[in-house]
């Protein structure tokens, strides 16, 4: 008996290290992919989408191209994953604000409209790829399908907080009671109300995104009679 489970301990002791390996591995290539990710952001940030290279980014990232080749086979893949994780950022940013106002709709609203606007301001890189994104949405099916799903996902979110303001501010304004339908169509109008002052201030040099936010937030009270 004895001797079994001392067989039994020799034989885990010699799975051990193999699986530390595996383990090693899968943290050296994680690390390499965010590395490849992040100097490709930046790369994007300073010269464009379009002056995005293989050759570019191992150099920068100071790894042999063949290794990024095994992450990321080709600029489609790289740009995906990119692309996810910025709009990830956005996702998070609007959760965190609309949360921190939920006891109040028209604030929680409000968080939400600005959340784009102010990680914009401060992420280059996120404003960079979300620019990017838009374009790579309109010429490739892939990006496409992925801008259909974000903004779906949108709609339903602002769909749920215009729905709690007109359930508080247009009962106290004696306002009568919306169809779906229209609320739905007011939820669109919003989300490209956002859409396009983000990306138009985004588009401008020096731009003051923080009267853009006011602009956006205004224009969709305003969307909802309730300014």
């Amino acid at each position: 008996m004895k001797s079994l489970m001392l067989e039994k301990q020799k034989i885990k002791k010699k799975k051990e290290p193999k699986n530390t390996a595996h383990r090693m591995e899968s943290h050296r290539g994680l690390k390499t992919r965010q590395k490849v990710l992040s100097v490709a952001g930046e790369i994007i940030a300073k010269e464009g989408v379009h002056n995005l290279r293989y050759s570019q980014i191992a150099k920068i990232a100071k790894i042999p191209q063949a290794l990024l080749g095994y992450h990321f086979p080709n600029l489609e893949v790289l740009l995906m994953e990119l692309t996810q994780g910025e709009l990830e950022k956005l996702k998070q940013l609007s959760v965190e604000n609309t949360e921190k106002s939920a006891h109040n709709p028209r604030k929680a609203l409000e968080a939400y409209v600005r959340a784009p606007f102010e990680l914009a301001d401060k992420d280059k890189v996120f404003s960079s790829i979300w620019t990017a994104f838009y374009h790579l949405s309109a010429v490739n099916s892939e990006f496409s399908s992925l801008n259909l799903r974000i903004r779906s996902t949108g709609r339903e979110r602002i769909l749920n907080l215009i729905t709690m303001v007109l359930a508080t501010e247009g009962q106290l304004l004696g306002k009568k009671q919306i169809s779906r339908d229209e609320l739905i169509n007011q939820s669109i109008a919003i989300q490209g109300i956002i859409t396009g002052l983000c990306i138009m201030a985004m588009s401008e040099a020096h731009a003051n995104f923080s009267k853009f936010a006011d602009l956006a937030v205004n224009s969709c009270l305003h969307q909802l009679e309730i300014n």
